[in-house]
């Protein structure tokens, strides 16, 4: 599950479609600000800054999923031994 959650999480970060339109929308919104208040370097940061955040929480939203499916009951003998997955 870990690689599948990298996967959406580069997907996202990097393929032409997902990255190409969230990078461009956000920096040209980040333009149309910049044309009214002149303050390029703070917005190309505070834009930055969302983007990481976004890739953040899609991150954190995927952990308690790769920890649910990545956990698997272990066989225990009677004295308390675990001996790895059981299948």
């Amino acid at each position: 599950m870990a690689g599948y959650c990298n996967e959406i999480i580069l997907l996202i970060q990097s393929t032409s479609p997902a990255g190409t339109i969230t990078l461009l929308e956000l920096i040209g919104i980040t333009n149309n600000i910049i044309a009214v208040i002149f303050k390029p370097i703070e917005l190309f940061i505070l834009s930055g800054i969302i983007y990481m955040m976004l890739t953040f929480v899609l991150t954190r939203l995927f952990n308690p999923v790769e920890y649910k499916i990545a956990a698997q009951p272990k066989a225990c003998t009677g004295a308390g031994r675990c001996r790895g997955p059981a299948f």
